[in-house]
């Protein structure tokens, strides 16, 4: 630990619930990560699997597990510096009262895709998708926080909450509140909700300062859709379709992962034609 410099001040919550606080390693200089597991505290069995499993990732669009290291009893992990997380940049958009262009949307959606099928190949599900665990940089290119970073899990459900903001979105699937396990069509749902939030600048399904968790949950079982969603003004009306598919209560309706990506891929060629034939055009 005496080889890193620990900067503490002004890290949220959700960082500080996960033991993650940013830090200068002092042999480089460089900027990375630093997560502090309590030996003491957690399943030494799963968190073996778990380094095994998650270390060996390497996908461009999912950080890196860069090293790690026992120190009394404390496991540490570094992981290399991330940039805006995607709720920052929607953020962003909703002060300034702009809407994130729909090619944007139709690349995060085709890098989701990617990485997520990536780790369906490797048996690995990302169960902590939301819109705080991904960055976006100026260019959209993302990148999945490794799951390491949030292990072990302090949340029972797949919720940003985070005091310093009006928002707090609730990304879990109606069947994973009712108890089923981690399915490919729930990682669908949690897209759908984060396309939701792009389009939207506010979460699908809303938990605001005051009100009852259980009352949202309550409405995710029993299908009650998000609002607005048809009120989408300057999105096409493929997207608003594929973002409501995604959000269907019933898992098996949903599309799956690999036509979700066939249909991101199209749009992302297409998009990027039209960007091209327009720049070309003001020249």
């Amino acid at each position: 630990m005496e080889d890193f410099e620990i900067q503490s001040c002004n890290v949220s919550r959700d960082k500080r619930v996960h033991s993650l606080y940013p830090a200068k390693c002092l042999i480089d200089n460089s900027e990375v990560v630093l997560k502090c597991i309590n030996l003491k505290t957690c399943d030494l069995k799963n968190l073996v699997y778990l380094l095994e499993s998650w270390s060996r990732v390497g996908h461009k669009n999912i950080s890196k597990a860069l090293c790690w290291f026992q120190q009394n009893d404390r496991e540490a992990i570094v992981f290399e510096q991330c940039s805006k997380s995607l709720q920052e940049v929607i953020n962003g958009y909703r002060i300034t009262q702009q809407k994130i262009p729909e090619w944007l949307v139709w690349k995060v959606l085709l890098q989701f895709c990617d990485a997520l099928t990536y780790l369906q190949r490797r048996g690995l599900s990302y169960t902590e998708l939301n819109t705080k665990n991904v960055t976006v940089d100026a260019c959209g290119s993302l990148q999945l926080h490794n799951l390491l970073m949030y292990t072990p899990s302090e949340l029972e459900l797949n919720v940003c909450v985070d005091m310093s903001t009006s928002f707090q979105g609730i990304y879990v699937a109606p069947e994973r509140i009712r108890g089923q396990g981690h399915s490919e069509r729930q990682a669908v749902w949690t897209l759908g909700c984060i396309l939701y939030e792009m389009v939207k600048l506010e979460p699908a399904f809303c938990l605001r300062n005051g009100s009852n968790i259980f009352d949202t949950l309550n409405e995710i079982v029993h299908g009650t859709p998000p609002p607005k969603l048809d009120q989408a003004d300057g999105f096409s009306q493929g997207l608003i379709n594929l973002i409501t598919s995604c959000l269907m209560p019933e898992a098996r309706l949903r599309p799956a992962l690999d036509d979700l990506r066939g249909i991101a891929k199209e749009q992302v060629e297409r998009t990027k034609f039209c960007r091209n034939s327009h720049q070309r055009s003001t020249i």
